[in-house]
């Protein structure tokens, strides 16, 4: 084979070397900011088919989706100090010369301590389950597993699935 005629439909290596790791980056940079893929290949100068396959490849795929967990993450962290501020903006006008302003305000406040409430009562009822969940995979063999007051407690007075499917596994 003559080594200067290109050899049509063959990848080149997985190595994409400096020139295919910048454009790499303007690819995964494009995409997380939105742009669809046709934009981020255009952007980058490549064709759509290269990076098709690029996506294609776990380790872009791993790549792509930590830059858009770092990116999200940063945006909450906006979020979260402006939070502080619509708090205090919303606590400023509970002084409000204005009964409108100040009912509004205070159902606003109101509302969103409910549902922060809410949002801890479900986490520690969903850490609860968890745990109830794994010790239930994890028990050791040989040793007698008991109902006694640990699921019969949570079983409740019209819970037919209880008998259906827990006491099964249980015993």
């Amino acid at each position: 084979m003559n080594m200067a005629t290109p050899v049509i439909g063959r990848r080149k290596s997985s190595d994409p070397g400096a020139a295919g790791a910048g454009r790499r980056l303007i690819v995964l940079t494009e995409l997380v900011a939105g742009a669809t893929r046709a934009q981020a290949a255009a952007k980058a100068g490549i064709s759509d088919r290269t990076l098709d396959r690029w996506v294609a490849e776990p380790a872009f795929r791993l790549e792509l989706d930590a830059a858009r967990r770092t990116a999200f993450n940063e945006g909450l962290g906006v979020l979260r100090g402006a939070v502080a501020k619509a708090v205090e903006t919303l606590a400023a006008l509970l002084n409000s010369k204005r009964e409108a302003e100040r009912r509004h305000a205070a159902s606003e406040l109101l509302s969103f301590a409910f549902r922060a409430h809410e949002a801890g009562e479900l986490e520690s009822r969903l850490a609860a389950l968890e745990k109830a969940a794994d010790e239930l995979t994890h028990w050791p063999a040989g040793r007698p597993f008991t109902l006694g007051g640990g699921l019969e407690a949570m079983r409740g007075p019209n819970c037919p699935e209880f008998d259906r499917i827990i006491r099964p596994i249980a015993t």
